[in-house]
């Protein structure tokens, strides 16, 4: 009886775990797909409204507050043809968003890496101002 018991038991406990180790095992990596998404998304759209807000009458620099890394990997965020983009390859992201058309703006295309932080600089020049990333490298 005893013998019978526990080989049930034993049974029983294989199949959840093994139950469970499936659904943890897709579920897991889907959910921090997900969140790396979000987090881009969320790193993007800060720095979208940073560069769309920065001032046109003053040399200034912004340092933004966002992770080093998306999902444990470095990714980089630029401007290129007045858009914002954030690609990061170890995910396959990559995403842009448009940035606002204003009077006396220019966005100088550049780019900047995670692991440097995000600078919004802007320069005063004689009929525009000219709004870059991390030094317009």
């Amino acid at each position: 009886m005893r013998r019978g018991l526990l080989v049930w038991w034993l049974l029983v406990g294989g199949w959840v775990l093994a139950i469970g180790g499936g659904v943890f095992g897709v579920a897991l990596p889907t959910y921090q797909e997900s969140v790396t998404g979000v987090l881009a998304e969320r790193v993007l759209a800060e720095t979208a409204s940073a560069l769309n807000s920065a001032p046109l009458d003053a040399t200034v620099t912004n340092e933004l507050h966002v992770p080093e890394t998306l999902g444990g990997a470095p990714y980089r965020v630029g401007i290129e043809d007045n858009h914002v983009y954030l690609k990061a390859p170890e995910h396959a992201l990559e995403t842009t968003v448009p940035l606002d058309e204003r009077a006396g703006v220019t966005y100088a295309d550049s780019r900047c890496r995670s692991e440097e932080g995000i600078k919004i600089i802007g320069r005063p020049a004689e009929q525009t101002t000219v709004i870059s990333l991390c030094g317009g490298d």
